[in-house]
């Protein structure tokens, strides 16, 4: 198993999103949310390759679809996995790509 550690960036964003969910959807959204999150978060600290490059980053730069709007941007290296962003699919993605100083 892998180490997982949050930036504070990715903390921020996960955060974020569940307070948007609880103010602007539901508290079964957000609960819905968290529990997809824990899964894929647990199952990237078991098999960091198993979710796919993301396109134009390093090759250690990988992407989780949690729900249709919402991604967990991460990175893997030596039995440690960072969680860098969660990413909404509405956002300009040249912003992601700063973001991650990618392509």
């Amino acid at each position: 198993m892998n180490l997982v550690q949050w930036s504070p960036r990715a903390l921020k964003d996960y955060e974020n999103n569940i307070s948007y969910l609880l103010l602007e959807w539901s508290e079964k959204e957000a609960d819905a949310f968290t529990q997809k999150a824990t899964q894929i978060i647990k199952n990237i600290s078991t098999t960091p390759d198993m979710y796919p490059v993301l396109e134009g980053a390093d090759t250690l730069v990988r992407k989780a679809v949690i729900v249709k709007q919402i991604s967990l941007i991460y990175t893997h290296e030596n039995n440690t996995v960072l969680l860098l962003n969660f990413w909404n699919s509405y956002q300009d993605p040249d912003l992601l790509k700063q973001l991650l100083e990618i392509g």
